[in-house]
């Protein structure tokens, strides 16, 4: 092997672990990065848990403490809007149009007040949901009064709704971590393998060079090497190649 090759060899193996010290420190980014995720998504984990909390405990219409559903005071004249309030306009039950004494159709609505939970009522749209404002004084339930009994059960099972909905939300938070995480390993990975493609071939001259002068050598001064039937390059070469593919196998399985 001529001088200039040498030469030349030493330069592709200095730009081979100046790309790896490149490769280390965006690892070190990476994990960086992943740790921020991890903070903001802790956060974000912890203010959802709170605002639930907060929820459970102002909403009228579940119980805090399931012992205590029917214990507590009647609220009179006071209404909350569940989400799937029905909007449209109501009629009597004979099948006629009802409209308010101001002239504008009543609508359908549920109470969910621990007192009439899912009684259905129309009213006047103008009534105020946080005042129990009537509006026009237009009122009636379209249902049956209901009994201790049946409060307590549909309560029940409204604060187990409740509570499913709280957790939907905490593992959706959680999930949304995980899955930013899982981005970062993906790219991380990506970068590793480009790298290492690209810096293969070097490294492949670079150890056939080596076998070359091994092999040289060893047939100037017979059994200067170990008889192992593979050359120290080889050997070392293949070393780094364990080495190097365990950091991305490693990478991964931290992530994923």
């Amino acid at each position: 092997m001529s001088d200039w090759e040498v030469t030349e060899l030493e330069g592709q193996l200095d730009k081979l672990y100046s790309e790896m010290s490149e490769l280390a420190g965006q690892g070190k980014k990476v994990v960086e990065e992943a740790e921020q995720v991890k903070v903001v998504h802790a956060a974000k984990l912890k203010e959802a848990e709170k605002s639930e909390i907060v929820a459970s405990r102002s909403s009228p219409g579940i119980a805090e403490n399931d012992t205590n559903v029917g214990n507590e005071p009647p609220v009179e004249k006071t209404f909350e809007e569940d989400m799937e309030t029905v909007v449209a306009v109501c009629g009597a039950h004979d099948g006629e149009m009802v409209n308010c004494a101001c002239g504008i159709p009543c609508a359908k609505r549920h109470s969910w007040t621990r007192e009439n939970p899912g009684r259905m009522f129309e009213a006047c749209k103008k009534y105020d949901h946080d005042t129990g404002e009537r509006g026009c004084n237009t009122f009636k339930w379209l249902d049956e009064d209901q009994t201790e009994w049946q409060r307590e059960v549909i309560n029940t099972l409204l604060g187990e709704r409740h509570k499913m909905e709280t957790e939907l939300t905490i593992i959706k938070a959680r999930l949304a971590c995980v899955e930013d995480l899982k981005n970062l390993a993906r790219g991380m990975q990506s970068r590793m393998v480009r790298l290492w493609d690209a810096s293969g071939s070097t490294l492949l001259r670079l150890v056939n060079s080596e076998m070359e002068c091994c092999e040289a050598w060893d047939e100037v001064v017979p059994g200067a090497w170990p008889a192992t039937g593979f050359p120290v390059a080889a050997t070392f070469f293949g070393l780094l190649s364990c080495l190097f593919g365990l950091s991305i196998g490693g990478l991964g399985h931290l992530f994923l």
